[in-house]
């Protein structure tokens, strides 16, 4: 994730001074390359920290999900395992995605 934080900053930051045009479509990032790399990095920043949120959402709702169910959260633990919902959940994808399902 740091790398795509960096990423933003540096392109847009060496490219708004080369060819600002190429990055950005309004006088004032033109104007002020550097402070709008700043402002399009804070928005990925941001998008990154929703992202850890919801995945953090999306594991406590498992877990809760689990021991409703009387399971185990591992592998092969209790009478439906986080790898057998899992499987039920995006078992479909199976054999349509290239390298989905091999361990």
């Amino acid at each position: 994730m740091a790398v795509a934080l960096f990423y933003v900053l540096v392109h847009h930051s060496i490219a708004g001074v080369i060819a600002p045009e190429s990055v950005f479509n309004h006088p004032a990032a033109i104007a002020n390359p550097f402070l709008w790399a700043g402002i399009h990095a804070s928005y990925v920043m941001m998008l990154m920290a929703v992202i850890l949120a919801y995945w953090r959402f999306s594991e406590n709702l498992e877990g809760a999900l689990a021991r409703e169910e009387g399971t185990s959260n591992l592998c092969g633990g209790g009478k439906a395992s986080r790898r057998t919902r899992t499987a039920r959940i995006i078992g479909p994808l199976e054999g349509r995605v290239r390298g989905f399902g091999q361990s």
